[in-house]
């Protein structure tokens, strides 16, 4: 049996002090250790996916961050394991339940993940590392992991039998709290005014806010229209893992006091929608999330999502946002707005779609992209809302 405060202390040792995690009913007594610990900051995903991208954000901040879930949620991994994790050289450590294990009986959904978890992983370039059984083992295995860690490998702790209960939980109350936090919701549009372009939605973020906000741009076009209109290392492009974007920024705004700005796409935003009500709860000061709403899939085509039906700014309201904006003028007038104001914040823009035809593409290596950024967000310097002239 092993003593969990032994195996956490010594992550907690090596520097790993920041836990996202889907809970597993395998998993029930690590989860009940990280609700009764003072020593881990835990933070609660809506899926596996997102929970990757929230703990990429908080390693560019400069936190070891470490992903808990059950192997069953793999199927959302993938796409930020393989176009986030693995190209961007991010390296990530993970403790993941084996429901469906083929050499024990479970309940038939887990039977195919089950097969596959192993090969999967290893596909992901993913090491794999069998959670220590008793104490002796703990400090050679994080020391194994740490070492794949250091070598830019990703690697999980595959955790074969349920962990027996070590504390009894806590009994609580949930307080549905969201009667009380709608926040202000502004209607700017005017049917009157032309729509702008993302190119010029692009110009007008870059110009207004300070050189010290960083910039995390959604995957595509909008990420290449960023990088061709000013290419800076506050600058982070998605490439892949779509969706992502706003996780990320909210992995990186819990750990920085910089002011984080996720730009994002409303086809992203559809896909992983559930990371409004994370950012939402967890509400970061410093968050502003922007999207870019052109009504289509642009990067792939100009299909049609089906935005013309959503209220995006009502639903980022519905989800805790402090304050929310939807239009597609006056947007300077909102952004005042929302620098003067704590966040997060939420600001639907209406444009049309289309992108101009010399579009280039991030030119330097996605790793150094990534390096540099981390770098500018681990940089001292910070914004200070009341100070009038970072804001010009």
């Amino acid at each position: 049996m092993i003593n969990l405060t032994m195996f956490f202390q010594v992550l907690k040792d090596k520097g790993f002090n920041t836990i996202i995690g889907v809970p597993c009913s395998m998993l029930n007594s690590i989860f009940d250790f990280l609700s009764n610990s003072q020593e881990f900051d835990y933070i609660g995903a809506t899926n596996e996916g997102e929970a990757v991208a929230i703990a990429v954000g908080a390693n560019l901040a400069g936190k070891k961050a470490i992903v808990v879930c059950q192997n069953s949620g793999l199927g959302n991994m993938v796409n930020p394991l393989s176009s986030l994790v693995s190209p961007f050289k991010i390296p990530l450590l993970i403790i993941m339940s084996w429901r469906g294990n083929p050499k024990k009986q479970d309940e038939p959904q887990h039977e195919l993940i089950g097969k596959i978890t192993i090969d999967l992983l290893e596909m992901l370039k993913t090491k794999v590392i069998q959670f220590p059984e008793n104490d002796l083992q703990i400090k050679e295995k994080i020391d194994f992991a740490q070492a794949c860690l250091d070598k830019g490998n990703s690697c999980c702790f595959i955790v074969e039998n349920e962990l027996p209960v070590q504390k009894n939980k806590d009994h609580f109350v949930i307080e549905h709290k969201y009667k009380n936090n709608l926040k202000s919701f502004l209607d700017l549009s005017d049917d009157q005014s032309p729509y702008l372009s993302r190119w010029e939605v692009l110009e007008k973020i870059i110009n207004f806010f300070p050189k010290n906000t960083a910039l995390i741009c959604s995957t595509g076009k909008s990420s290449r229209e960023l990088f061709t209109l000013n290419d800076s290392n506050r600058n982070f492009y998605m490439v892949g893992s779509m969706g992502c974007a706003s996780a990320i920024g909210l992995g990186i705004a819990k750990y920085s006091s910089k002011r984080i700005v996720v730009i994002d796409g409303d086809g992203a935003l559809l896909m992983k929608m559930g990371n409004m009500a994370t950012i939402g709860h967890y509400s970061p000061l410093n968050f502003f999330h922007i999207l870019i709403n052109n009504g289509v899939h642009d990067s792939t085509g100009g299909q049609r999502t089906v935005s013309e039906t959503v209220n995006y700014a009502k639903i980022a309201q519905a989800c805790n946002y402090n304050m929310t904006f939807s239009g597609h003028n006056n947007l300077e007038a909102c952004f005042d707005i929302m620098i003067k104001n704590d966040g997060p914040h939420f600001f639907e823009i209406k444009t049309a779609p289309g992108s101009i035809e010399s579009i280039g593409r991030p030119t330097l290596p996605l790793d150094k992209i990534a390096s540099r950024f981390s770098a500018f967000i681990q940089d001292a310097e910070e914004y200070d809302k009341d100070t009038e002239e970072l804001f010009c």
